[in-house]
């Protein structure tokens, strides 16, 4: 798959590498078994993983837990698409509730999104080594009580994925239940019912958390227009936008263009290395 992949931080423990699709790849691609466990956090759009025969959809808040253990298929149909890749090291040692994760899905929960909206932010400057490491291996999957990681899905519905690509390739879009339904080929209380089970959220909290997510990439990278930022999320004023974020993280979306940072503005003065390859 034609990637730009960007090397931000490298160390015996782990490395975080940013991709980007320069071209769509809608069809499958071969089978990859990685050398080591990683953790791929989409930050647009959506991505489609295929593990052990099973197809699911990857995005903002489902991140692809990948380990030597199983091999891996990747479709990605949109170009531009932006991911995360973080690697573990050999001297990482995972724990044993890791290495398990090889047969569920991870799922990033409102601490989490912001752990890794800091992490992003921490590598424009000369980041704390400790603090960094420590708060990008707080995103593995694990048996801790945070955001539901590690948890066990139920079988794949088809009609649920096929709403998650929806919702992640269009989180502004104005949908009514009724829409999403008719789109995925599903009754509106059949779909609901699975998506919650599937998920953990309802389809509107769904997309709420998918807006949350785009609002923090958009604001480490450097968005200052909180009125301009809110309407392209598919708010219709800064103060609804304001009130989901204050719900969701437990502050304003001012606080969090502060301590994220103009990222842009940063980003010059970062240590990158830019090479093409695939992930």
């Amino acid at each position: 798959m034609p990637y730009q992949r960007t090397i931000r931080y490298t160390s015996p423990l782990l490395a975080w590498h940013e991709i980007e699709l320069t071209e769509p790849a809608p069809q499958w691609s071969g089978a990859y078994r990685p050398e080591t466990a990683r953790l791929v956090l989409p930050g647009s759009c959506w991505l489609q993983a295929e593990q052990a025969g099973e197809r699911f959809v990857c995005d903002a808040l489902s991140p692809l837990w990948l380990t030597p253990e199983r091999p891996y298929r990747l479709r990605q149909p949109f170009a531009g698409q932006r991911s995360v890749v973080l690697i573990v090291g050999a001297r990482a040692d995972l724990p044993p509730a890791a290495s398990r994760a090889v047969a569920r899905r991870p799922r990033l929960g409102a601490a989490a999104l912001w752990r890794l909206a800091q992490c992003r932010a921490a590598l424009d400057a000369r980041p704390d080594r400790l603090a960094f490491e420590e708060a990008a291996l707080s995103l593995l999957p694990g048996d801790g009580p945070d955001d539901g990681q590690g948890v066990a899905p139920p079988p794949t519905h088809r009609a649920v994925e096929r709403a998650r690509e929806l919702l992640a390739a269009e989180p502004a879009a104005d949908r009514s239940l009724h829409d999403i339904a008719r789109a995925v080929a599903s009754s509106p209380f059949h779909l609901a019912r699975c998506f919650r089970r599937a998920t953990g959220l309802g389809l509107h909290a769904y997309r709420t958390r998918l807006r949350m997510a785009l609002a923090l990439q958009r604001l480490a990278d450097g968005e200052r227009q909180l009125v301009q930022l809110a309407l392209e999320l598919g708010y219709a004023s800064h103060s609804h936008f304001s009130a989901a974020f204050r719900a969701c993280f437990g502050f304003a979306p001012s606080h969090a263009r502060e301590r994220l940072g103009p990222r842009a503005r940063r980003l010059a003065r970062a240590p990158l290395r830019t090479i093409p390859t695939a992930p």
